[in-house]
This record gives structure tokens, C-alpha cells and sequence, in this order.
């Protein structure tokens, strides 16, 4: 046991050493307002967002045309800061049909996360599975931070998936914080072919997953040199 705590101490100081980080690092958001908000703010199926920035003003389809370099958003369905309800519905008019939408209030859990669900119907059902950019944007005070959840996908069954945010807007009937809503945009939706949305995520690897595979091959070096020995 004594000799494996060295091995791995020894091996993450030697990542260390090569740049390689052994903590997956969130990265900060973008813009003025930014205030040390980053992408582990607003998570998607327990996912870090894709990027994030902050702008002052209002959201809306004109003012977040552009973002992340992609056009099109259209908003999708809004939640309201105490809800009283839960769950707010809407919809996606995309070419064949409309996609509705249930956002839905899951509860907080022990970490202190807000969770909250986002499924679909497609009329006709054809229409799904799906992929889509899809945006989160949490409106507070005089600014609005957005999040990119990109690719997004929604499934045969209708489930778009789980979210989970450190914003606290379920006190009911009242504002938290000076948070008045979030609300989801979406663009570049496609129904997959054949109902097959590829098969599974293929993201590049956190800094964190790197380190893993690094070593890895530190203690394959290691356990060769004592066989040799």
C-alpha cells in the first residue's frame, strides 16, 4: 500500500511537471458582467456547459442572436423565478411539425444543486429522436448569464435530458437573489435519420481524463522497469 501511495504521488507530480493538470477545470465565462461565473454553473446530463459568457440587459431572440457563433435561437420554453406550479410547457416549430416541451422543478439536492428535467413530444412522433444546440440562459438584475449545451440531444422516448444549477429560483412566489427567470433556446434541430442519433457522446477529453490515462502509462513504465529489474 506504502509503495502504490508513492507511485501515485510520484506520478501526479510527475504529470504536474509535464502541464498536465490532475483537476478538470471549468472554464470561465466570457463578458463584462462575468464576475467569476464559469461553466460549472449550469450542467447537462452532469456535464459542465460547452461555453458560457454574461451580458448586460434582457434576453431574448433578438439579443441573443449570435451567440457562440451560432444563429437561429429560438426560445423555447421560460421558467419563472417561483414558479408555482413546478413546470412550465412550450414549444419548437421546426420543418415537418412542432416539438412541445415540459421543463420541470425536480427538487435540491445535498449538494445544493437545483435539478430540474426537460422532455419533449414530437407531433408527429417522427419527428424524434433529435439533436439541437440548445442554450440555458439564468436572467439576473440587470444581466444574463448564457450557457451552451451543445451537442444536445433528445431521445426516442422524449427525454432531453436532466439539468442541474446553482441558481436558486424555486422559493415560491419570490425572487431570489434578483434571478427573475432562466429559459432554454434552441437551434439546429435535426431529426436523426433512421431514429439513430450516432450512437453516444465523443467529446474531447477533460484534462482530468488525460491525467487518468497518463497514469496509466506511468505505472505500466514502472511495473515494466521492476520486472526487468
Amino acid at each position: 500500500m506504502k509503495t502504490m501511495t508513492k507511485w501515485v504521488l510520484s506520478s501526479a507530480l510527475a504529470l504536474s511537471s509535464l502541464g498536465i493538470s490532475t483537476t478538470a477545470m471549468a472554464a470561465a465565462c466570457t463578458g463584462a458582467g462575468a464576475d467569476g461565473a464559469t461553466t460549472a454553473d449550469f450542467k447537462y446530463r452532469g456535464d459542465d456547459a460547452t461555453q458560457c459568457r454574461v451580458v448586460f440587459g434582457n434576453d431574448s431572440e433578438a439579443n441573443v442572436a449570435g451567440f457562440f457563433g451560432l444563429t437561429g435561437w429560438e426560445q423555447i420554453v421560460k421558467y419563472e423565478a417561483g414558479d408555482a406550479d413546478g413546470e412550465v410547457a412550450g414549444s419548437l416549430a421546426v420543418t415537418g411539425g412542432t416539438i412541445d416541451l415540459v421543463l420541470a422543478y425536480l427538487g435540491q439536492d445535498l449538494d445544493g444543486w437545483f435539478n430540474y428535467s426537460l422532455n419533449a413530444t414530437g407531433s408527429p412522433a417522427s419527428l424524434l429522436p433529435a439533436t439541437m444546440d440548445l442554450m440555458g440562459v439564468v436572467k439576473q438584475s440587470t444581466e444574463f448569464a448564457a450557457f451552451l449545451f451543445s451537442p444536445a440531444e433528445i431521445d426516442a422516448g422524449g427525454n432531453l435530458g436532466s439539468f442541474r444549477t446553482k441558481f436558486d429560483l424555486n422559493r415560491r412566489g419570490m425572487e431570489i437573489n434578483d434571478y427573475s427567470h432562466f429559459a432554454f433556446y434552441a437551434t439546429n434541430v435535426t431529426p436523426c435519420t433512421g431514429g439513430d442519433c450516432g450512437g453516444g457522446e465523443t467529446g474531447v477529453p477533460e484534462p482530468a481524463s488525460l491525467a487518468l490515462v497518463g497514469l496509466a502509462l506511468l505505472g505500466a513504465a514502472a511495473a515494466g522497469r521492476r520486472r526487468r529489474g
